[in-house]
């Protein structure tokens, strides 16, 4: 299955590069045509304390939750993509980034996230933020229709290991592009001319769900 059909199967959004602000209830924007168009830093929490609709300790209290929230097993199939170095667009990969440019020559690559988990939204916490941004129309509707209104948010987070086979003659570049960027990665062993990377990113999603405030 190619990266845009499993996204688009789990009505998911790729996070390209890799940013560990990304949070359940980070805003982000999309276009008409449902590309991301921005994201954060902005949080409805942060949003809500600015406009004084919480008190810095109910800013606290939620923005406790969302930290504490747990990974759980995700329901969705491993994804396992194969890519040819010709596109460089095909080489960025979620959570990580681009890395059409490190190759020079044609190269088979595929990679797969597996042990895929999630955090969600509960349903408590939902509730909760939904019940302040109406106090927050009610309370001044001009600024939330300006900073909210058709705008979106983080409602779910998805991380996995990537598990990159790549040619033995390129395995170095790849190592030397990790280690650059502070990926931690472990060299297992291959197949024939083909030599495992195993990425653990647990910590830095790679795609993400996201919800339309209006909704809430």
């Amino acid at each position: 299955m190619g990266l845009q059909n499993f996204l688009d199967k789990y009505d998911l959004k790729p996070i390209v590069v890799a940013n560990d602000n990304i949070k359940i209830g980070t805003i982000a924007e999309k276009n008409i045509f449902g590309k991301v168009t921005d994201i954060g830093p902005d949080t409805l929490i942060h949003v809500l304390s600015k406009h004084e609709v919480i008190t810095n300790e109910e800013k606290s209290v939620l923005q406790r939750a969302i930290d504490n929230l747990a990974l759980s097993d995700a329901n969705i199939m491993n994804l396992k993509t194969q890519v040819n170095v010709n596109f460089k667009s095909e080489l960025d990969i979620p959570g990580l980034g681009d890395f059409g440019a490190i190759f020079n020559d044609d190269a088979k690559i595929s990679y797969q996230f597996t042990n895929i988990k999630a955090k969600l939204m509960t349903g408590e916490l939902y509730a909760e933020l939904g019940k302040l941004l109406d106090e927050f129309k009610a309370l001044n509707w001009d600024k939330y229709k300006k900073e909210l209104r058709k705008s979106h948010y983080v409602e779910e987070l998805y991380y996995g290991n990537v598990d990159i086979s790549i040619e033995h003659s390129f395995t170095s570049e790849l190592e030397a592009a990790l280690q650059e960027r502070k990926v931690n990665f472990e060299v297992k062993g291959g197949l024939g001319k083909m030599q495992l990377i195993q990425i653990s990113n647990d910590k830095l999603p790679f795609a993400m769900k996201l919800e339309r405030i209006k909704g809430m």
